[in-house]
């Protein structure tokens, strides 16, 4: 069953964006992006790898190029066949920036993109479309009647271990190789990115995030946090929070979308909106806000690190774990959104950018 189509609806998008370094890193290598279009609003995350200031400057070309891609189509193929362009154009630009660097030298980021588009139903009506891309493992949800569904597929180690079931869901959490992805940009001359289209609805909202966030905390709790937070910069924050409270071991990136009458990119986020000469965005967290935030969780964590000692002690012989519930233990499974359908569907093989890359 596909989604069912929205109403025919002219409403507008409202946005809200936060990114963190998190708390193991030395420097943020996630760059994000928004972009207004004369038919929609553009969004991108992408999540650079090759170790500071080669993966910052890979995410910073990736948004750049895939944004700049976009305002110079046309209104009426600022669609996926765009967001494919806009790819292809990013991947080439960091294969050569690497190239300059020396040999041997790898600079490469994941991408997640989407367009929300209004579309004409030739009735004097619209109806908004949201086309969205992928390459890696930062992902895009669809945010539905309190139900959260991912929308792409990751391209990586641990989601290509689960597909063949090698590994369970539980096993997944915690897998060792869980940073490493099969596909990014800059990694070969070319990539093939995943496309997928569906409708919305008024009321919708999209999140784009770096793995930052959903290595750290569930899909679960991500729907929690937005079920318990009405307003998207509210959200975004309780997000970033979550995620550090969990360990902030990567930098987030997280990006909301809503569907709705009356909105407008809010104050944060329109003064981070990508113009035609302007170069990608590194939303600036609040220093204050981050270091009271870090001192509060690095002693948080001593503590649980001293009360674990002390159990330890009391207790050294090991203890069993209770089984992981699997879905079929939970008892309330809900009907899931069905999920959006690739735009091109090809039998699985190994695609061009495609292979083993490690994100340091």
């Amino acid at each position: 069953m596909s989604l069912p189509n929205p109403p025919n609806t002219n409403a507008p998008v409202r946005i809200a964006t936060r990114t963190d370094v998190g708390l193991r890193r030395m420097q943020n290598e996630d760059s994000l992006g928004t972009l207004p279009l004369p038919n929609g609003h553009a969004l991108v995350v992408c999540d650079g790898m090759g170790g500071h200031e080669g993966g910052a400057e890979a995410s910073n070309i990736a948004v750049t190029a895939f944004l700049s891609e976009l305002s110079n189509a046309a209104p009426s193929v600022a669609d996926a066949a765009a967001m494919e362009q806009g790819v292809k154009i990013a991947n080439q630009e960091i294969f050569q920036a690497a190239r300059k660097r020396g040999e041997g030298v790898v600079m490469g980021t994941t991408l997640v993109g989407g367009i929300i588009a209004a579309r004409g139903t030739g009735a004097g009506e619209t109806s908004l479309t949201l086309s969205v891309v992928n390459v890696g493992d930062s992902r895009a949800y669809l945010f539905r009647d309190q139900r959260l569904q991912q929308i792409t597929k990751d391209h990586s180690h641990v989601a290509h271990l689960l597909s063949i079931g090698a590994i369970t869901p539980a096993q997944a959490a915690n897998f060792p190789g869980r940073n490493v992805v099969t596909r990014a940009l800059g990694s070969e001359p070319s990539v093939r990115p995943d496309l997928f289209q569906l409708p919305l609805q008024r009321g919708d909202l999209l999140l784009l995030c770096s793995d930052g966030l959903h290595s750290e905390i569930s899909d679960e709790r991500i729907a929690e946090i937005l079920r318990s937070n009405p307003q998207l910069e509210t959200a975004c924050d309780a997000l970033v929070v979550a995620a550090l409270a969990a360990g902030g071991r990567d930098n987030i990136t997280v990006i909301l979308a809503r569907m709705e009458e009356g909105a407008a990119v809010d104050a944060a986020t329109a003064a981070n909106t990508l113009e035609l000469a302007s170069t990608a965005v590194k939303e600036k967290s609040d220093p204050k806000k981050s270091a009271w935030l870090r001192a509060m969780l690095v002693s948080t964590v001593a503590a649980v690190a001293m009360i674990a000692a002390w159990l330890v002690l009391l207790c050294p012989a090991p203890c069993s774990a209770p089984a992981a519930m699997g879905p079929s233990d939970s008892g309330s499974a809900q009907p899931a959104i069905n999920p959006a359908q690739p735009v091109d569907s090809a039998p699985a093989q190994r695609t061009p950018g495609e292979g083993l890359y490690e994100v340091p």
